[in-house]
């Protein structure tokens, strides 16, 4: 009888307890179409995995990794020119 009454008390902390969401969306990392072949690519690459395009390059003034196509660094404020 007491293992029923723990099996049971258990049951009902874990359905109380439970972290239900299902409806919860997986976030997908953003894409930028690549501007050698326009397949969409993680913004996270630095290289296009289907055409081998530089997606990023680094900075010249703070080292950090930048789109390629950008006219200013994010970071530092840098133009490309004096890159």
């Amino acid at each position: 009888m007491p293992t029923i009454v723990c099996i049971t008390l258990f049951l009902i902390m874990y359905f109380f307890l439970r972290d239900d969401n299902k409806d919860i969306s997986y976030e997908q990392p953003e894409c930028i179409a690549c501007s050698g072949c326009g397949e969409k690519v993680s913004i996270t690459y630095d290289y296009c995995p289907n055409c081998k395009e530089k997606l990023k390059e680094e900075c010249n003034h703070c080292k950090k990794m930048i789109n390629i196509n950008w006219r200013y660094c994010p970071y530092c404020g840098t133009t490309k020119e004096n890159r």
